[in-house]
């Protein structure tokens, strides 16, 4: 499974009063070049790169939690890739000290169940 390259933004559309957005709409986007494609009325729909993923007032959460929703979806790429660094260096470093057998399993089983719940793999 292929994922759209990080970094991915929280483009906000309702704090510059675009498309007559409201507070429960946001876009995560990713930061490539803009395009002709993504105008609208003649107006940009983003500030930069092409929308990966949105939402139109369609939840009943606080804008606190949406917003902290948005923000943890935007990092997932950066997220993935930290983790599977973690990963890779556990494999070679092994158990460090100050923790116990356990504990590092427990950890570890952690780490890779998380990378798997994000390639689509459980």
């Amino acid at each position: 499974m292929s994922y759209t390259p990080g970094p991915w933004t929280v483009y906000w559309p309702w704090a510059d009063g675009r498309f007559g957005a409201t507070m429960k709409d946001w876009l995560i986007h990713d930061n490539s070049s803009p395009t002709n494609k993504t105008l609208i009325d003649g107006k940009t729909l983003l500030p930069q790169g092409r929308a990966l993923a949105d939402a139109k007032g369609c939840s009943t959460l606080s804008n606190e939690e949406r917003n902290a929703n948005a923000c943890l979806i935007a990092a997932a790429p950066e997220l993935l890739e930290a983790l599977k660094a973690v990963q890779e260096h556990i494999n070679w470093l092994g158990i460090p000290s100050g923790y116990s057998s356990k504990d590092f399993t427990d950890l570890f089983e952690q780490i890779s169940t998380a990378i798997a719940k994000a390639e689509g793999r459980s």
